[in-house]
This record gives structure tokens, sequence and C-alpha cells, in this order.
């Protein structure tokens, strides 16, 4: 609430249990042994992996106090319509879709290629694009799909997740000839470099 912005927009992602109504949250496992679709072996109350746990696609994001909180919707903020969403490729925490129909039944429900938006905040990145991962692309492909579909490409993208991958990346766009800006904004482990970064 102290920070001195007019418009203040919060998409959540995995780590961000504090967003998730009746978040189950448990220990994050070391990030050496966590890796992408791995499963724990224990089963949560829900039904699911701890390690890697499904969320319901409609499960809505806590409210912020002084803050635009996006979850899987548009919303016009500062004259901009922005779409957010923290939902990833199973990984760990919260927000996770688990196969690949599931994300395609995901993005195709609330980014449908009609939707008219200026700026795109996922928290994960899309497939092929800020997603490098100790040598391997763990990006999102449905989500790709979805966005190389849109009739109207959006000015801006921006995500995280992938905290090796920081940096500006270009996606091709049949209707955007020099492709969409894509942001990878997550800095955190910048100074650490690969082998100190992981997906979070």
């Amino acid at each position: 609430s102290g920070l001195p912005y007019k418009h203040k927009v919060v998409v959540y992602g995995n780590m961000d249990h504090v967003g998730a109504p009746n978040s189950q949250h448990v220990r994050r496992r070391r990030v050496g042994k966590a890796r992408r679709g791995e499963q724990t072996g224990r089963r949560s109350s829900s039904g699911g992996s701890e390690g890697s746990r499904s969320t319901s696609p409609n499960r809505p994001c806590i409210p912020l106090q002084n803050a635009t909180v996006i979850c899987d919707e548009v919303v016009e903020v500062g004259g901009y319509k922005i779409f957010g969403s923290p939902w990833t490729p199973a990984f760990f925490g919260e927000w996770q879709l688990e196969t690949q129909e599931a994300a395609r039944q995901h993005w195709a429900r609330v980014l449908p290629p009609d939707t008219h938006v200026d700026i795109i905040i996922t928290h994960g990145p899309p497939y092929g694009y800020a997603d490098s991962s100790r040598g391997r692309h763990v990006g999102d492909r449905a989500l790709l799909e979805a966005m190389q579909a849109l009739k109207r490409p959006p000015l801006l993208w921006v995500c995280g997740h992938i905290h090796e991958s920081f940096g500006e990346f270009r996606v091709p766009h049949p209707a955007a000839p020099n492709g969409i800006l894509l942001i990878n904004a997550a800095v955190d482990y910048m100074k650490r470099g690969e082998a100190g970064a992981a997906p979070r």
C-alpha cells in the first residue's frame, strides 16, 4: 500500500499460497529434487498430489487491498484492458494445469480468439520463449497456441516463473509483423545465473 503508484496490478503465481482460497500449502521440496511433472507420492486430502497439485480452473483468487488482482479475466486499469492468469503447467504449488488437454481447455475458456486486450500478464511463459531452464524449454504450449490464435495481438505480454530466462523476447503472431513483445520480469535470481535459478 505504500508504493507510490496510481495503479497496482497483481497476478498470482504458483508460490503465492496466500492468494489461493483454501490453500493446502505444504513445505516446498528442495529445488534440486523438484522436477516438472514429478509426483511426491503422498496424496493430499483433496485427492491430488501435494507436490504437483491440481487446482480447480474455476477457483477464484483472493483480492488485496490497494491493488487490482486479476485472475482469468480482462480488467480495465488506467485505460488499458489487462488480462491476467496465475496458471502454469504442472510443477509445484497452486494453479497447476496437470495435462496438455487441461491446459488447452483452460486457455480456450479464458482467452478465446476474439479477446480484446492491451496487456497480458501470465505467471508462466509460453513454450519456446522466456522459458529456458537448465537447457530445456519448459513453457506452456497451450498458452502459446491460444496467444497466437488471438485475432488482435496485445501490445505487451509480461510473465515470470522461469527466473533464469528473464529479459525481452518476441513471440511470433500472424497479425504482429515484429511479434508480440514479451517481458519475463522474474529477476529474483539474476545475479546467480542459471546455476542458481529454478522455476518458482
